[in-house]
């Protein structure tokens, strides 16, 4: 079994990135090798007895499900991703791009997964600019890009009316400070297709709260939601936000959802924080 490895602050290189669509947002993952500062990786003992680098991983969204791009998030990420000029979001599936951004600074955080929180996960959760790179060997997974024609005909444009009347300088930014993001101006209007929607777990011991039906049963949710969640980053929510719709919405899009899925979408949210919805004043 692997070794835990402990929350903190990493020297990291980037070693593959995709870019895709996933319940209608651009989502861009990337990949990251833990290593020392002279960019020699961390490894760590798998099951089969063989030592492995340690990698981890960051997930943004790019453009929200309203089709806004995340501008801040953008940003954040051109701050330490040398040489993404920001107006082309498939920059990013060239892996040649992504070695050449060499080292940078992760902070690793260990959070309860939100569709079991008796179970938990490490990813990045702060990636900054560092001063220098570093070389590397290869040994990352390979992850999968869209179809590049598809996302820049539907995306390029936004990126070039975002950035490109003033194309970002490559390199010599300052690091982001880790701090939390603005929640978005505009609720979340369109919800993804769920596949094989599960059957929509119950409270125990007490009967899920009311909510109206379609969007109004939305805005309540949202809002509560956003109001227990000061300190999660603005991404992190509408990624929570959209796969408890996905798994609750039985397909259906958010202003045809019912009162009893908006209260089983709350109780997805809810119960990852560990509150229950019967006690918020909806």
């Amino acid at each position: 079994m692997a070794q835990k490895i402990a929350d903190g602050v990493y020297n990291a290189i980037p070693t593959v990135a995709a870019v895709y669509e996933k319940n209608n947002m651009l989502k861009l993952e990337v990949h990251f090798t833990l290593c020392d500062e002279d960019g020699n990786a961390y490894t760590q003992t798998g099951s089969d007895g063989n030592e492995y680098p340690i990698e981890k991983y960051k997930y943004y969204v790019l453009v929200n499900a309203q089709g806004a791009v995340n501008t801040k998030v953008v940003e954040g990420i051109a701050a330490w991703a040398k040489g993404w000029d920001t107006t082309d979001p498939y920059w990013w599936a060239d892996t040649a791009n992504v070695d050449a951004i060499g080292m940078v600074e992760v902070t690793l955080k260990t959070a309860p997964s939100y569709n079991d929180p008796s179970k938990t996960y490490q990813n990045v959760e702060w990636v900054n600019e560092l001063g220098h790179s570093a070389s590397h060997g290869g040994g990352s997974k390979a992850i999968q890009s869209g179809d590049r024609a598809a996302i820049m005909a539907k995306y390029g444009a936004k990126f070039k009316a975002a950035f490109g009347a003033t194309p970002k300088p490559v390199g010599g930014r300052p690091a982001p400070k880790p701090v939390g993001a603005s929640a978005p101006t505009a609720r979340p209007t369109a919800a993804p297709k769920a596949k094989t929607p599960p059957t929509a777990p119950q409270a125990q011991g007490a009967e899920a709260p009311q909510f109206a039906d379609g969007t109004a049963g939305a805005n309540a949710v949202w809002d509560a939601f956003e109001n227990n969640t000061p300190d999660m980053k603005a991404s992190d929510r509408e990624e929570k936000w959209f796969a408890a719709i996905d798994k609750h919405s039985d397909g259906k899009d958010q202003q045809n959802m019912t009162g009893d899925q908006w209260a089983n979408v709350a109780q997805e949210l809810f119960g990852d924080l560990g509150i229950d919805p019967d006690d918020l004043p909806f």
